[in-house]
């Protein structure tokens, strides 16, 4: 029931030729952002901007399974990410 939307926002995202770490790097960026939208009181925009950032990271291992370009780097780059934004997030 899940996998279907995700299924078809990788592929949109493959189709404009992004690449799995790029999709990572926004992921972060707009991450971090959401912490410093937290930062200055600004709730609701926070949370939608760190939806949409776990949304895209949620993506990139599929992307990356889907066209062949699975990494370590890639790994590592998706898991450091993922622990500072939280950390932005406390």
């Amino acid at each position: 029931m899940v996998d279907p939307p995700y299924d078809r926002i990788t592929e949109f995202l493959l189709r404009l030729r992004c690449t799995p770490n790029l999709v990572t790097a926004l992921a972060f960026v707009l991450g971090l952002c959401a912490g410093l939208l937290l930062y200055f009181r600004q709730d609701f925009p926070a949370v939608l901007v760190l939806w949409l950032s776990g949304l895209l990271d949620s993506g990139d291992g599929t992307m990356a399974r889907l066209s062949g370009k699975s990494s370590m780097f890639g790994v590592v780059l998706d898991v450091t990410g993922d622990r500072v934004v939280e950390r932005s997030l406390v």
